[in-house]
């Protein structure tokens, strides 16, 4: 059981809201009078007060009059700069939608352990990004995780394609809107692509959580056994939607939100697993005890009101991107269907320096314009090389260019005063306590 992290109190004199979000000896504090509760947090523990927040466990936190804005920009490009990998060429998508991985052989395994590649920090610094702001790595991630015991170069390569589209998409982060007018209640997308591993023939299952038009939770996962019928591939994936569904309306009502009790809308494109759900089919036409409680259990969310399937066609299932990989078209589709990226932003700034597509070779294989970038680090050396002057040059003046803009945007930052949308966000550090 995770330690409690979000902690609620409501002063009874004015009826002034106060959240507390704890990260070991971080606290944020959430309200319209955080110096109140700050000054009370000093009689009782040594704190260091580190002002409005801007930074917080990677991820940069931009606010304006009407809009609240998370990414991850400076720690894409630490961990690039850590991974040797600035001068690679962007890539638009994160996983080649033609290729799935497979297991290494020994052969590849051996070769790849002579690298001296430390495949574990790649992956896990993915990872960290995908469960913080960035929901469109989640399924590469799920699948290089797959391959943490024995990775071959195929993996490695893989690994790196993600970073070449996280260096074109360093912006793209969670935006939260004040205007209230267009919340339509919080509704949920899921969805399984049935036997895609190539090794297990287990599923692939995501889901999106959303409140209003704003992204709030997701998840992209591989079930722990294969299923047969694609209805109850989809039963699984619904299943585990139903669960997440279920911890946020305890979440909401702890915290007396007036959304706890609304009836979370869930769309599946698959109309076999929706009518399984809604049936009063007997525990007995399933094969297995496991698999009758599970049903039930989703029936058990329908009938009390926590939730509501729907059908929704495959093309507009925003959960989509989150069980396959997936082209450039479709990601940014699924990145506009989740609010990700505003649907009028044009698709080329998508990418910083180009179009270039995917890798369409596991081996490594790049565009011809890409010629002697060779990611492995055994060629470091003749990657450098490999640039010209004028590419050098090039280099420096965007890398000039992008210092100065980070540098006004974290100016501007700094400069806003949290009032504009009523409350004030102020990180906090215990240094000591008796």
């Amino acid at each position: 059981m995770a330690d409690p992290c979000i902690f609620w109190r409501i002063n009874v004199k004015d009826r002034e809201d106060t959240f507390i979000f704890v990260h070991v000896d971080d606290l944020v504090i959430i309200s319209k009078k955080p110096l109140v509760f700050k000054a009370e947090m000093e009689k009782e523990f040594k704190i260091k007060y580190m002002g409005d927040t801007v930074f917080l466990l990677g991820m940069n936190i931009e606010r304006t009059d009407t809009s609240l804005s998370i990414n991850q920009t400076q720690y894409i490009e630490r961990k690039l700069a850590e991974f040797n990998l600035e001068e690679l060429y962007p890539a638009s998508c994160p996983l080649d939608p033609k290729n799935y991985l497979i297991k290494s052989n020994q052969r590849e395994v051996c070769e790849f352990k002579k690298l001296g590649v430390n495949y574990w920090a790649l992956v896990g610094a993915l990872n960290y990004l995908s469960v913080l702001t960035r929901p469109n790595i989640a399924y590469p991630v799920s699948t290089l995780s797959q391959f943490l015991e024995n990775p071959g170069m195929k993996h490695y390569h893989s690994a790196v394609q993600v970073f070449r589209y996280l260096s074109a998409t360093k912006d793209i982060g969670l935006t939260f809107h004040r205007d209230n007018s267009s919340y339509g209640g919080i509704k949920s997308f899921v969805d399984a692509n049935w036997g895609n591993c190539p090794d297990t023939r287990r599923l692939a299952t995501g889901f999106v959580v959303l409140a209003g038009q704003h992204l709030v939770t997701w998840k992209a996962t591989k079930q722990t056994t294969v299923s047969l019928p694609t209805t109850k591939a989809e039963y699984k994936a619904i299943l585990d939607l139903g669960q997440e569904l279920a911890w946020l309306a305890n979440l909401l009502d702890e915290i007396q939100m007036k959304a706890a009790k609304e009836t979370f809308k869930v769309f599946a494109d698959n109309r076999g697993a929706i009518d399984l759900a809604h049936s009063e089919m007997s525990q007995n036409s399933f094969c297995t005890k496991h698999m009758a409680i599970k049903l039930h259990f989703t029936r058990e969310l329908i009938t009390t009101g926590l939730i509501e399937l729907k059908y929704i066609k495959t093309t507009y299932n925003a959960a989509d991107f989150l069980t396959k990989p997936t082209g450039r078209t479709t990601i940014r589709r699924s990145l506009q269907a989740v609010n990700l990226i505003p649907p009028s932003k044009p698709a080329s700034t998508l990418l910083t320096r180009s179009t270039a597509g995917c890798w369409n070779d596991q081996n490594g294989a790049q565009p011809k314009r890409q010629k002697g970038l060779d990611p492995s680090p055994q060629n470091q050396a003749r990657r450098d090389s490999a640039l010209s002057t004028s590419n050098k040059k090039k280099s420096n003046q965007r890398n000039q260019s992008i210092s100065s803009k980070s540098q006004l945007r974290n100016r501007i930052t700094r400069d806003h005063t949290l009032d504009n949308i009523g409350v004030q966000t102020l990180l906090t550090r215990i240094t000591d306590c008796p």
